[in-house]
């Protein structure tokens, strides 16, 4: 299998943490687009998707970032847990978001 090297384009650290807190003071849908969050969260899981594809299809994967610790580990969990079946059944899918519950309500009431 050919070498492929793919830049993903996921901000740092600290460009998340001002997305995040701009959503947290969102009052509209404008302001929760503005944020760019939706946006941040869509980079993260395309990436996670590229990889559990490349590793389903039985590709080596070298996941890394400049800082090392942010991007990669979020992109490397989320293809853990999008290859790994028990993980997708709704139970679990349920535990796992119940903490941010109340978060996903509130942003929901802006639409």
């Amino acid at each position: 299998m050919p070498l492929k090297v793919t830049f993903l384009d996921i901000e740092n650290i600290h460009v998340m943490r001002a997305s995040i807190a701009a959503l947290r003071e969102a009052n509209s849908q404008a302001e929760v687009a503005a944020s760019g969050w939706q946006q941040h969260v869509s980079q993260v899981m395309q990436g996670a998707l590229d990889v559990a594809g490349a590793l389903a299809s039985g590709a080596a994967v070298l996941v890394h970032c400049s800082d090392g610790w942010d991007r990669t580990s979020q992109v490397c969990a989320l293809a853990q847990l999008l290859l790994d079946p028990y993980y997708r059944t709704m139970a679990v899918i349920n535990a796992v978001l119940t903490p941010f519950r109340r978060f996903f309500d509130a942003v929901l009431t802006l639409f």
